[in-house]
This record gives structure tokens, sequence and C-alpha cells, in this order.
């Protein structure tokens, strides 16, 4: 039967490791008293000694940190795209039984965030139909305006 692995928390590992620079016990005492091997303590031993410096570097958690904000950041942005990628495709699915004159209907000519151009292909329309009725309308409400009598 195998034995299974005790996994040590990084307060244990913390505490065994100071207890060694403290030099009031001796490596075996240490391993005796904690069950550890002593591999695996001056294994400890040498991460930390090696590690030291980033305790006191704020640069290193200033990037740690500005590394744990961009991942949130890009991991946001990725479920926006999907987001998006999802109402697309509905958009798409859900405007394939419209006839052209309901699929002109719904462009914003007078929109500033979503071009017309855009729209017409959200629609799956050409941008010469979605222009001809609005350019005859627009054209027709001109005259209109030019010979009307009051």
């Amino acid at each position: 039967m195998s034995k299974k692995r005790k996994r040590y928390s990084s307060t244990e590992k913390a505490q065994v490791v100071l207890e060694i620079l403290r030099e009031d016990s001796t490596i075996n005492e240490i391993t005796q008293k904690h069950d550890i091997s002593p591999q695996l303590i001056s294994r400890w031993r040498t991460e930390f000694l090696n590690n030291m410096p980033t305790v006191f570097d704020k640069k290193a958690a200033e990037i740690e940190k500005l590394k744990q904000e961009y991942e949130a950041e890009k991991e946001e942005l990725i479920n926006q795209i999907g987001q998006l990628m999802v109402d697309m495709n509905w958009l798409k699915k859900t405007t394939t039984g419209l006839r052209v004159e309901e699929k002109k209907a719904l462009i914003d000519f007078d929109s500033k965030e979503l071009p017309i151009k855009h729209q017409c292909e959200l629609l799956n329309l050409s941008r010469s139909t979605a222009y001809y009725e609005h350019f005859f309308v627009t054209v027709l409400s001109f005259y209109k305006g030019l010979f009307s009598f009051k």
C-alpha cells in the first residue's frame, strides 16, 4: 500500500524554516519533532533564502498586483466577447425570417454609435437597399417642403 504524502501549508513551512534559522536546535531534532525528512527541510530553507529579498521588494508586489488586475480585466473582456458573439448570432437568427421592409424599419439612420454599414451587416441587408427607401423618403419630404404653399 502506498503512503499518502502529507502536504504542508506555507505557514507550516515558514515555522519550520524559522526554527532552523534560529539555530536553537539541530536539523535532526527539528526533523524528528515535525516528522519531516532533512532533505525536505533543507530544500525549504534554500528556497526561503533565495526568495527572501522579494519580501522587501515593493516592485515585485506591485508587478504581481498589476498581473492580477490584468488577468481579471482579460477574463472580463473574454466574457464580454463571448456574450457579444451570442447576441450577434441570436440577432442573425432572429432577423432571418424578417421581410426586407421590416429589416429597413430596424435601421437607425441617426445612430452615432452604430454605423449604418454595420447595422446592415447585422441585419444581413445590403446598404443600397437600406439607403434606397431612406433616400427616397428624404428627397420626397425635401420636395414637399419646397413646394408647400401656406
